[in-house]
């Protein structure tokens, strides 16, 4: 499956809105995507709308047969995943309704279709998108960081449940952006101009600004994980390179510790980081949720819970909102449900991970270990739709010169 340019300027155009056209944005423009009410079509995001009519213009074009070829060595991982994530939306259906469905189709339904897309793009073009991401993650960072420093939100959103002011940059819920970067910087820290250390030093504020302490802290013990062969290497073997790379490193560690300490001092950042060592409320209700669990009758934990369950779970647990997505998928579609997402989430990309090196590997596990620190895979996100294109556009790439390669 060959694909032509019309159609490689859609793929760019569905990362742009799904990247930048947010929950809240729409919602300030009067589309009410996530609150109560409106028309049901409304529900979808729009770059579902465009995969779907993507995948739809294929279908046409190659047939089914062309479009799944194009997953190669990972069409049955594919066929597994999408399979697993019909059956939920199915049993979705038939248990609830519409309520709630378009959460599904926009999370992982259309991502799982954007897939073969992508796979049949050309080196050049998935060099091209990875570089987008690479600046798109970067900016959403920096757009926090000033947010914080400034306590002013550029998309308006008023939150009664935060103590202290957290960012929301382009990504909506503080915790989402927190999720998403933590999980893509590790992949895509290497692909723009600035030197990586640079790089990671902007991501890490952007962390605090989000207030993702759990991200944080896992981001961190990866990170620790992936430096330490090199550590090892550098002290028992030594490392070869020039003298103006050597200098190169040394002033970019120099200015990036300089601006992380600005950052620190001059900004409420370092309150933010000082006031968060400790386990307070946001903490607790992380644990408490559990409590809710352990009420369900063995029916509703096998099959999901009733709706009126789910509408009193601060009667039973004290708590507003399930701080835990696998918690949440238990609780709306059950033991059985939860195995299926589970599959159909991360059967695809970490076969995909397993292809290439260790940070892809260290990238599924940040997103795993930290979207269970909060409830962002158990609403509507393009967390998914962003790690399948990152590591789709990776694991089939024939090595290119990277930015400060071609330097």
């Amino acid at each position: 499956m060959r694909i032509n340019n019309a159609i490689f300027n859609v793929v760019i155009l569905i990362v742009l809105t799904a990247f930048f056209l947010g929950a809240y944005l729409l919602e300030n423009l009067g589309v009410q995507y996530v609150s109560e009410g409106g028309t049901p079509l409304l529900k979808i995001h729009v770059y579902s709308y465009l995969i779907m009519a993507t995948v739809f213009i294929c279908l046409l074009k190659f047939g089914i047969k062309g479009y799944v070829s194009a997953l190669g060595e990972f069409k049955q991982a594919w066929l597994r995943a999408f399979g697993c994530i019909v059956f939920v939306i199915l049993y979705g259906l038939y248990k609830q309704g519409m309520s709630g469905m378009a959460y599904l189709v926009d999370f992982i339904f259309t991502p799982l279709l954007f897939v073969p897309i992508l796979l049949s793009l050309t080196n050049k073009q998935k060099h091209f998108v990875i570089t987008l991401l690479a600046y798109l993650i970067l900016f959403n960072a920096c757009l926090a960081i000033v947010e914080f420093s400034f306590s002013y939100r550029l998309i308006a959103v008023e939150f009664t449940s935060f103590s202290h002011f957290r960012s929301t940059a382009l990504l909506t819920h503080p915790l989402n952006n927190a999720l998403i970067t933590a999980s893509l910087t590790m992949l895509l820290m290497d692909k723009t101009r600035l030197p990586s250390i640079v790089y990671f030093f902007i991501v890490f504020i952007a962390l605090f600004a989000f207030g993702g302490r759990g991200s944080t802290a896992i981001f961190l013990f990866a990170f620790a994980l992936l430096t330490l062969p090199t550590i090892h290497t550098f002290f028992i073997k030594g490392v070869v390179m020039s003298k103006l790379r050597f200098a190169l490193y040394q002033a970019g560690l120099c200015v990036a510790a300089f601006a992380a300490v600005i950052a620190l001092t001059a900004t409420p950042i370092g309150d933010r980081i000082l006031s968060k060592m400790y386990v307070d409320n946001s903490a607790t209700a992380r644990f408490k949720v559990f409590d809710f669990l352990e009420r369900m009758s063995s029916n509703e934990f096998l099959f999901g819970a009733s709706q009126s369950s789910r509408e009193n779970i601060k009667f039973f647990s004290d708590i507003n909102v399930i701080e835990n997505y696998l918690v949440g998928w238990i609780a709306n579609f059950g033991l059985l449900g939860l195995l299926l997402l589970v599959a159909g989430v991360f059967l695809l990309p970490i076969t995909m991970a397993r292809r290439m090196d260790s940070k892809a590997l260290l990238s599924m596990f940040i997103l795993f270990f930290a979207s269970i620190t909060n409830n962002a895979l158990s609403t509507k996100t393009i967390t998914v739709l962003l790690m399948l294109t990152v590591i789709t556009c990776l694991v089939q790439q024939v090595k290119l010169f990277s930015p400060k390669e071609a330097r």
